[in-house]
């Protein structure tokens, strides 16, 4: 997918935190079933089908890691540390300043035109 605009980049960098979580989530709930299902008897298809979803999610986990990785790699280092502030640890505003010693108005600068730098790039729809 190419993010073809400023509010296209917005909305994929949103979604970093939660795409990550969310496939945390599940391979913890896979790994639950198998804990709770290992020693009792009859379930061992089931077993092998929730670590072969566990694989599935750990490998799609490891790309998408990989993908925002390689995107943020196109960006200087403050523009990489201010969207990583914003968008990785969610880091409001009102916060950043104190964070990245820049001024909110320099940091908000920073950041559009990293989002602009991003505009074009290709990433993976998960």
């Amino acid at each position: 997918m190419r993010l073809n605009n400023a509010e296209e980049v917005k909305k994929w960098l949103r979604g970093i935190v939660h795409t990550r979580k969310e496939l945390k989530l599940k391979i913890e709930f896979y790994k639950g079933l198998c804990n709770d299902f290992e020693k009792a008897p009859g379930f061992e298809k089931r077993i092998m089908r929730y670590r072969e979803e566990i694989g599935r999610l750990s490998a799609k986990l490891e790309h998408f890691i990989e993908e925002t990785d390689r995107v943020f790699e196109t960006l200087d280092d403050t523009e990489r540390m201010i969207l990583t502030a914003r968008y990785i640890n969610t880091i409001g505003w009102d916060f950043i300043e104190a964070k990245v010693y820049f001024s909110r108005r320099q940091a908000i600068r920073i950041h559009n035109a990293a989002v602009k730098r991003l505009v074009g790039q290709e990433v993976d729809g998960l």
